[in-house]
């Protein structure tokens, strides 16, 4: 991740993918892509649009909305999944650096129920990467259908 861009946005690479399973939050900021001298495909601008007219940039041809991590957990609990990011285990020592993992759940008549656990599988060392973690499994879960 560049050092300039924001913490509190997804990842451009997670925006794309959300754009492609049909992510249509309205959002602040977006990039544009457009051609220049070098390549065909790179990010021309990034801007930031006013508060009073955000619109859902993943309509437009060329651009993908870029947005907080806040609207994709909204997002996603809207289409039936949430998650919840926890440390790996309270009872370690002082000294031990954390790690962290998460649960996908599904609510399914009025119950919910836990379709995919990390902690079977990967420990992430930072909250932000466990963070993006969720978010990518979120969406392999919502590509598949897989939510129950």
């Amino acid at each position: 991740m560049n050092k300039f861009y924001p913490n509190w946005l997804v990842p451009i690479e997670l925006a794309e993918e959300l754009k492609t399973i049909g992510f249509d939050k309205r959002c602040h900021f977006y990039i544009s892509y457009g051609v220049t001298d070098n390549s065909p495909d790179v990010i021309k601008s990034s801007h930031f649009n006013d508060f009073k007219r955000n619109d859902n940039y993943n309509l437009i041809k060329g651009c993908t909305s870029l947005p907080a991590w806040s609207q994709v957990f909204d997002w996603f609990v809207e289409k039936g999944l949430y998650c919840i990011i926890r440390t790996k285990d309270m009872t370690r020592y002082f000294d031990d650096p954390l790690e962290w993992s998460y649960r996908i759940y599904t609510n399914i008549d009025n119950e919910d129920k836990v379709i995919f656990e990390s902690d079977n599988y990967y420990y992430y060392p930072t909250y932000e990467s466990a963070r993006e973690g969720v978010v990518g499994d979120l969406i392999d879960k919502y590509k598949s259908g897989r939510l129950n």
